[in-house]
């Protein structure tokens, strides 16, 4: 990452900072939830410009589908990822270069709502999410690092999921952000 990059990731930090502040003492007021959300597209937007450059598409060679964006709103929440368009199989890579944190069945959060699942954190500070992997990639294990478009795992439907697809969940010091707002605009329809 170059001195701009970092920069703007430190920038992120101060703002992530602020943006638990400004959660813990509005979230709960109507007007309070918008400046929550201008100020986490403000972190990703500065995050997205420090990834700029270090950062592919979890999977590449075919159109990068949202199928439940981050945020939406369901039964247990709002959608805490965003969901990706992915047949059964299909090879996912990773997003940005790092060192494999867990590999797991019982995943995050939930437990095993998650299913089969890789968490990678990544070379700026980022963790990611991987979930519902149909299996893992050859070699992938705690500990082990990944690089930017290395083969991780494969699409599938393990854990609460009604279909095949990808699962990715992106956070920073335990706040979640949305991945489309991390990557390149016009990479996901």
């Amino acid at each position: 990452m170059n001195r701009n990059g970092t920069v703007a990731v430190i920038a992120a930090v101060g703002a992530l900072g602020l943006l638990g502040l400004v959660a813990g003492g509005v979230a709960s007021s109507s007007g309070g939830r918008s400046r929550v959300d201008q100020a986490r597209q403000a972190v990703e937007a500065m995050l997205a410009r420090a990834l700029a450059g270090n950062v592919s598409l979890p999977l590449p060679g075919q159109v990068n589908r949202v199928s439940q964006p981050f945020g939406y709103p369901s039964a247990y929440g709002p959608h805490p990822g965003t969901d990706l368009v992915a047949a059964e199989g299909t090879e996912v890579y990773a997003i940005e270069g790092g060192v494999v944190v867990r590999i797991d069945y019982a995943g995050v959060g939930s437990g095993k709502n998650n299913g089969n699942c890789v968490v990678v954190r990544g070379n700026s500070g980022l963790m990611w999410y991987y979930l519902h992997f149909s299996n893992f990639g050859p070699g992938i294990g705690p500990g082990v690092p990944v690089g930017r478009h290395q083969l991780i795992g494969f699409s599938g439907h393990t854990g609460l999921a009604t279909g095949p697809h990808l699962h990715v969940q992106v956070e920073w010091h335990g706040e979640k952000l949305d991945l489309v707002g991390l990557l390149p605009s016009g990479a996901f329809v």
